[in-house]
């Protein structure tokens, strides 16, 4: 059982055996569900072939899918499934998804 706090530019995580607790952008929670999200991603600068949202594994790209009531976030190579991250909630795995596209976009 691994317990483990890491930052990101101003996000800091929480995880307990690769699966997220908790998280927050200075202090403060950002709430969104996946209906924002795409709204976020398709305004933003974002670009559409970087991200896949709920359609399985794509080549190089990052992934959002809910999977038996919880939700992975993964980068998606090859057919694999990277770096997964698992959320029990809607609202956390959104924000974490773009979190992570906006930091690899800029």
């Amino acid at each position: 059982m691994v317990w483990t706090i890491w930052r990101w530019n101003a996000v800091q995580v929480e995880e307990y055996n690769s699966r997220i607790i908790r998280w927050g952008f200075h202090n403060k929670k950002i709430m969104m569900k996946l209906q924002e999200l795409q709204e976020k991603l398709k305004n933003g600068n974002i670009r559409q072939d970087a991200y896949n949202i709920g359609d399985g594994l794509p080549n190089e790209a990052y992934c959002l899918n809910q999977v038996d009531g919880k939700w992975e976030v993964y980068y998606s190579e090859r057919g694999e499934k990277t770096g997964l991250k698992i959320f029990e909630d809607e609202e956390n795995a959104c924000n974490y998804f773009y979190l992570l596209l906006r930091n690899e976009n800029s």
